[in-house]
């Protein structure tokens, strides 16, 4: 009991307000908006890991319905601290009502809270300038997770969006001038100027966010657990190693703590660094010391109404949790539900500068990074490349370890055709040696077409197709190429240019079949969908580009018609291809000795090194070790999918394999005998001939993270 009976029934009335007005917003609008608040437990366990002695002021930037403020407060009243101020910043008029009912429940229970609620945009300069302060003991907040494009659609003018990305970046470069030491400055400049146009809005909140930390406070978060795999995550790990100590990262183990937005969670905790430290660039740092501890929490931790009550049976279990987390002696086991270890924060900082390198904003942030030997040469010879969650099932430091891209393999994405409502068709049977029956796509009524042979490519389009393609047939899918026909009424523009051809050394389009012009001309009036709103083919964006004009001057080309793909590239038609989304674990899969096309629904892999064969990329990338790191990298997604993006398998770290291993992965064929796959690997990655008994130790190590990973992730 706080006080008395009437402020304490307040207080649990507010909390209940709160749970109800979350269950009763629309999954649309909680999706659109970003609005998968904290709930008490979670940010109970926050608030026990991120308060410190010296801790008075507290701000929440993005304070939702008010569950990390309620939080801090209850701890901080709970172990007899006095805030002098709590501070939040709520966009939602109905939502910043009831985080405001909460604070003023507080304030009732404890005679008196110095509390401020702005209703506003973190991001609009008059909002944070309404408060007394510049920098805060504690700023703790779950950022939202918002696209842009989903900005953008809902308008600026929204009452849920007071700004568009382009808003957002220029209102925070403008804070980046007021609120850092004056000397760190241009490094947040930097950084706020150079991170991507696509990341989500919790990016641009993560910096704020820290600017706003004042040195040797902390900055608590709440994050997606693909907070360190993001395309976009390299600015994110930059601030926490250049202007913070990485304290502490706690996950949930099997995606519980917030079942709605179906990803796992991680809290993390940070300490400001002071400016004489953070004016230095990371590269030209001393050695750091210490390490930061990672913590696992599976279901069975939890208790009561606490996430980890069964783990710490008494009665303040996020105190004890808290406790443990950072007590000096270290301990790996023996808590329900818990496994912890360690990250060292040299190793940190290694993998932040190796991860940033390619980076267009470091040279500005970090000036002298490419001066360092770590930089020199393409090769990374440091355990830094190992995943952290999987270098946790180690008891040994991999030897030299490098990217795809550094051992020769080049990575991208497959085809995107901009409609593949028009350019994706299903080939029926030859009908002689010229002609072929297809048939069309569901919005041109799956009817069927009689059309030349030679456009038609096949593609892999889908995962079904991958049952067909493994028995050595082709799949069902054609590529409508039509880059060397023409519709009739176009042959003027190409008779017109016909010299052009010619210098070009380029044939003379062919004029289409009256079958296949008339279906061309019907997909020029028809729209995408088949909504009536909705664009006409031609002018969907990534159609457009495919009309070109003719020129016939110094840098001579032919026309192009919006009917016509650009031609393929060797990303198109690569080596080896690996889907996007799973719900194993990703495969890879060697393209036919007579290669065809991969759609954008799979990664692709190719090679111009003669070592490196589709069979011994594939053997490779089907080891029980690369599993496992796309086990640790990929992104978790609803329903239980592991999404594995090419940037992602860009990370991947593989061993450094010397030709004779590369000849021998080529040698185990198609068959792929995972055994002798993982006894080069691992020979490889532990530097020696490792003994059978040794490999197949590490091997069920490896794979007991791989089936522990797939469960957590399809555990419901």
């Amino acid at each position: 009991m706080l006080c008395g009976q009437s402020e304490t029934a307040r207080l649990l009335w507010a909390r209940m307000e709160a749970a109800t007005y979350e269950k009763s917003l629309p999954p649309t609008r909680r999706k659109g908006l970003g609005q998968f608040f904290t709930g008490i437990p979670l940010a109970r366990l926050l608030a026990a890991l991120s308060i410190r002695d010296d801790c008075s002021r507290v701000i929440d930037p993005m304070a939702g319905t008010g569950d990390l403020l309620d939080a801090v407060v209850e701890r901080s009243h709970r172990t007899g601290r006095r805030l002098s101020q709590v501070d939040g910043v709520e966009l939602c008029d109905s939502t910043a009502a009831v985080c405001l009912n909460r604070l003023a429940a507080w304030d009732e229970a404890l005679g008196e809270l110095p509390y401020q609620l702005v209703r506003g945009s973190a991001f609009d300069r008059d909002t944070l300038e309404d408060f007394s302060f510049a920098s805060y003991d504690l700023v703790i907040t779950n950022p939202p997770y918002v696209r842009y494009q989903t900005v953008s659609k809902n308008g600026t003018n929204s009452s849920e969006y007071a700004n568009s990305g382009d808003e957002v970046r220029h209102e925070l470069l403008s804070a980046m001038e007021r609120y850092p030491h004056k000397a760190e400055v241009p490094v947040w400049r930097a950084l706020g100027a150079g991170y991507s146009g696509l990341a989500d809005l919790s990016v641009p909140a993560w910096l704020l966010g820290a600017m706003l930390v004042r040195p040797g406070g902390t900055l608590a978060l709440v994050a997606p657990a693909t907070w360190r795999s993001r395309d976009y995550a390299e600015v994110l790990l930059y601030v926490l190693a250049r202007f913070f100590r990485l304290e502490a990262v706690v996950a949930d183990k099997q995606r519980k703590w917030f079942s709605s937005a179906l990803v796992r969670t991680h809290l993390v905790v940070a300490t400001r660094l002071p400016p004489e430290l953070t004016v230095q660039p990371l590269a030209q740092r001393k050695r750091a010391q210490g390490a930061c501890q990672w913590v696992d929490i599976a279901p069975e931790a939890q208790g009561g109404e606490s996430l980890v009550g069964g783990a710490f049976p008494s009665d303040d279990p996020e105190r004890d949790f808290a406790q443990w987390v950072f007590s000096e002696q270290y301990a790996s086991a023996g808590v329900k539900g818990l496994t912890r270890s360690q990250r060292g924060h040299a190793k940190e900082v290694a993998t932040v500068l190796s991860r940033c390198s390619h980076s267009k904003w470091l040279p500005k942030a970090e000036p002298v990074a490419g001066d360092l030997p770590l930089f020199r040469g393409n090769v990374c010879t440091t355990e830094c490349a190992i995943p952290q969650p999987l270098s946790m099932v180690f008891d040994f430091i991999p030897q030299q370890i490098c990217t795809l891209q550094e051992a020769g393999i080049c990575v991208s994405q497959g085809l995107r055709t901009g409609c593949n409502d028009f350019f994706y068709v299903d080939w029926l049977e030859n009908l002689d040696n010229a002609f072929a029956m297809i048939r069309l796509s569901t919005l041109f009524g799956r009817q069927h077409l009689t059309v030349p042979r030679e456009v038609l490519v096949p593609v892999v389009r889908r995962q079904e197709d991958l049952d067909v393609y493994q028995q050595n047939l082709l799949p069902q899918g054609r590529v409508l190429d039509l880059r060397n026909w023409v519709l009739p009424e176009d042959r003027v523009m190409v008779e017109q240019n016909s010299e052009v051809y010619a210098r070009l050394g380029l044939p003379i389009p062919s004029v289409m079949p009256e079958e296949l012009s008339e279906h061309v001309r019907r997909a020029a009036k028809t729209r995408r969908g088949g909504k009536p709103n909705a664009s006409l083919i031609p002018d969907l964006t990534a159609v457009q580009t495919n009309t070109r004009s003719p020129n016939c001057g110094r840098n001579p080309r032919v026309p192009r018609f919006w009917y016509m793909l650009p031609d393929f590239a060797r990303r198109h038609f690569p080596d080896v291809f690996v889907p996007r989304v799973n719900q194993l674990t990703p495969l890879a899969f060697a393209n036919r000795s007579d290669r065809i096309i991969v759609d954008a629904n799979f990664s692709t892999l190719w090679s111009d090194d003669r070592r490196w064969t589709p069979i011994a990329i594939t053997a490779l990338l089907r080891s029980t070790w690369v599993r496992a790191c796309m086990e640790a990298i990929g992104t978790p997604m609803g329903g239980g999918a592991l999404k594995m993006e090419a940037t992602q398998l860009k990370r991947l770290p593989i061993p450094q394999l010397g030709s004779g291993d590369i000849e021998r992965l080529d040698a185990l064929g198609k068959e792929y005998p995972i055994h002798w796959i993982d006894r080069i690997v691992f020979s490889a990655l532990t530097g020696d001939q490792a003994s059978e008994d040794r490999i197949l130790q590490l091997r069920e190590r490896v794979q007991d993270f791989i089936d522990e990973a797939q469960s957590a992730r399809q555990c419901k």
